[in-house]
């Protein structure tokens, strides 16, 4: 009767939350499907697939640890040491669930990777993948700083003076320069940046003007370039300063 008692009051309530947990993880950005889909493709998907790998085991094993706690010989360790995990457990899955939501980091030099993604900081089209690392304001200039990689073909990056974000006060700034390291290409001309398969880079893009003196979000980052042979858009939200 205790072990049965102990199993209602201790493991069910504790799997019910993580399981809970674990699937609004799951449920966040994409369906079961597209998921199964996306995590077989490499880059972001992939890692994302790496993620739920981890939840599992950490349920997995919370599961065992309360299995041991409401039907094994009472010991006082085992308890101790099942609160401690499901509490490190539960805080564990929040930290996995936001990564999940929105990636920090991508398998994309690992692994070929379906194209078309898109998991709020990254952003895949046409073999280049696009992971927006900050935004930073200084005065009334905004640079964002994105990293990039290309999984497709040799390519060029151009025609990026449509470019233009929009701040917390729906303000709109139009980009004033691209740059890649110390070499600045102005708004993305003809010319563009060259940019080959296997390759990787960090794109620092600059908008500035007077409005933006007391921007504290960037509501929406458009970024309107040329590349794989046709013009393409490739949207970040909801960045802070």
């Amino acid at each position: 009767m205790r072990k049965a008692l102990n199993f209602f009051v201790i493991l069910v309530p504790t799997l019910i939350v993580t399981w809970l947990t674990f699937f609004q993880m799951i449920n966040s950005e994409t369906n079961i499907s597209e998921f199964l889909v996306q995590s077989i493709g490499g880059g972001v998907g992939s890692y994302r697939a790496f993620l739920v790998l981890i939840a599992t085991l950490l349920f997995v094993f919370i599961a065992y640890l309360g299995k041991k706690t409401a039907f094994g010989v009472a010991r006082k360790s085992t308890s101790i040491g099942f609160y401690v995990a499901s509490l490190i457990g539960l805080f564990a899955f929040l930290l996995i669930g936001s990564e999940f939501s929105a990636p920090k980091y991508t398998f994309a030099p690992l692994f070929k990777f379906k194209q078309g993604y898109y998991f709020g900081r990254v952003v895949e089209q046409s073999g280049i993948e696009f992971k927006l690392d900050k935004c930073s304001k200084s005065g009334t200039k905004i640079t964002c700083h994105i990293d990039l990689y290309n999984s497709g073909k040799d390519d060029v990056l151009k025609y990026g003076k449509s470019s233009y974000l929009i701040d917390n006060a729906n303000n709109r700034a139009n980009v004033t320069n691209f740059t890649i390291g110390t070499q600045s290409y102005g708004h993305l001309g003809y010319n563009g940046i060259s940019f080959p398969v296997q390759s990787k880079a960090t794109l620092q893009v600059s908008f500035e003007t007077k409005a933006l003196s007391d921007s504290t979000l960037v509501r929406a980052l458009y970024l309107n370039i040329r590349f794989d042979g046709k013009s393409r858009q490739v949207t970040f939200r909801n960045i802070e300063l």
